[in-house]
């Protein structure tokens, strides 16, 4: 009789709450899919038993991590002071070279990575 009542109660509190704004309706339904319970008790497979306590959970985790890799042998590596390929010539840049790269923007392409519109570029360019 009590779980009923105390059911009907909240979905009437409920029903109430989100008829008020759409803002308090998505709220809740956000408020249902979080998981409050954190990582779950671990097995300890030594030992044969769940470990529950945040210490003790995060050195099961840890020595997991740590068993999965490997410490790498510094002896084998490559010399890495002589070049593969030939080393790129150094670049000189003029103000005749940008100008004739602003003057060749396209005022109408999409924004950079930069943020900065091409017809901003191409009016700075001008002064």
């Amino acid at each position: 009789m009590f779980n009923k009542e105390s059911r009907r109660k909240y979905r009437k509190y409920v029903r109430d709450t989100c008829a008020e704004s759409m803002k308090k309706f998505y709220s809740f339904i956000k408020s249902l899919k979080r998981d409050s319970f954190g990582i779950l008790p671990l097995a300890l497979r030594s030992e044969g038993r769940f470990v529950s306590e945040n210490v003790k959970k995060a050195d099961i985790l840890n020595r997991q991590f740590e068993s999965v890799f490997c410490q790498e042998r510094l002896d084998n590596l490559q010399n890495l002071t002589t070049h593969k390929y030939p080393c790129m010539p150094d670049i000189h840049i003029n103000n005749h070279g940008v100008k004739q790269l602003l003057t060749d923007l396209d005022p109408n392409k999409a924004i950079g990575r930069d943020g900065v519109p091409a017809r901003v570029l191409k009016m700075g360019q001008m002064r």
